[in-house]
């Protein structure tokens, strides 16, 4: 068997079908759809119930609620093809998929195999494509394959685990990722170990999957916790990089997005948080979480711009109440300036 596709399933009854629908469509028939309920309170088992019935290539599994990340590492142990794809199940994949990613791993042999997505509305309608990262077929063995962990550490866009098929045999199948359960970005975190695996890795300049902006998404919501899960994600990460030897160059890259992803944490957080007193334990705590004490040691200057070497210098210096009347009233003009638009 060629493919397992890896559909983790929570209350999704309005896209589940179409999610489905769009793998059953495919030019290309040599996989299994594996469906994981994770307890949802809708009617998406039914669906999947039914799908399982209609089609002998539908294997579907049922378990308690344990969230997006431990009902992916519960499919996987349960995969059998030759390469594992990634399907979120309000989600849905353009016709050709399979048909394009099989034809390049009959080429030659492949660790993974990255493309392109679409980002749509919620009803389907196209927002915009991703802008390529690479240029079309870039190949990444092990003696080039620091330029691509540069890029991937650099920003989100090569995260998701949609976005990859990867070799099975590569997959870290049986590591416990239990503690990192509730985590936000395990994207990223279970990346990091099939990178580390890869000898081949494969770029498609292609947009084969789409992406549905709902606005009920997983990562449409901002909570206070996720400083802490930036960090636990984030040393995680950096754990891997050492273990993978990488260049200063790639240090440089993870250290410059962190320190970025920490500023946006910043400036949402005083946007929803009305006490200065909570903002500022908050921010204090955070200068003495060890990576971000190491990203602040270790962040090439050179990456920062004026304004960010300004803001820099407030959060190097403690000066947490400028930061947070900064973004404060930042938010209240932006909030100005639409009401006058609207």
């Amino acid at each position: 068997m060629k493919f397992s596709i890896l559909v983790p399933v929570y209350n999704v009854e309005r896209y589940l079908e179409q999610c489905i629908e769009s793998v059953l469509s495919q030019n290309y028939s040599d996989y299994e759809l594996i469906l994981t309920n994770d307890g949802s309170a809708d009617g998406s088992p039914l669906i999947c119930e039914r799908y399982a019935k209609q089609d002998p290539r539908i294997r579907y599994f049922s378990k308690q609620n344990e969230g997006l990340l431990l009902t992916r590492r519960y499919a996987i142990k349960r995969a059998q093809g030759e390469y594992v794809l990634f399907l979120d199940s309000d989600d849905y994949w353009e016709p050709n998929l399979l048909e394009t990613v099989a034809a390049e791993l009959d080429k030659q042999p492949i660790d993974m195999l990255l493309f392109r997505f679409n980002r749509v509305r919620d009803d389907g309608r196209l927002i915009y494509a991703d802008q390529g990262v690479f240029a079309d077929h870039a190949l990444f063995t092990r003696e080039n394959k620091a330029e691509f962990m540069e890029v991937f550490v650099a920003s989100s866009r090569l995260n998701t685990l949609w976005s990859k098929c990867v070799k099975r045999s590569i997959m870290d199948i049986d590591y416990d990722y239990g503690m990192f359960a509730d985590k936000k970005g395990e994207d990223l975190l279970q990346s990091m170990n099939l990178l580390k695996n890869a000898d081949t890795i494969l770029y498609l300049d292609k947009a084969l999957y789409d992406y549905r902006l709902s606005p009920t998404g997983r990562g449409r919501n901002f909570k206070k916790k996720y400083i802490n899960d930036f960090e636990a994600v984030r040393s995680y990460v950096l754990s891997i990089l050492m273990e993978m030897n990488v260049p200063k160059a790639v240090f440089d890259a993870f250290y410059s997005n962190y320190y970025r992803g920490m500023i946006r944490y910043f400036r949402r957080y005083a946007a929803v948080c009305p006490d200065y007193w909570d903002y500022k334990q908050t921010l204090a705590a955070a200068l003495e979480m060890p990576v971000f004490k190491k990203v602040m040691e270790q962040i090439p200057f050179d990456s920062l711009s004026g304004p960010d070497l300004k803001e820099y210098a407030m959060v190097k210096k403690r000066q947490f109440l400028w930061i947070y009347c900064k973004y404060r009233l930042s938010l209240k003009l932006r909030n100005m300036i639409k009401m006058v638009i609207t």
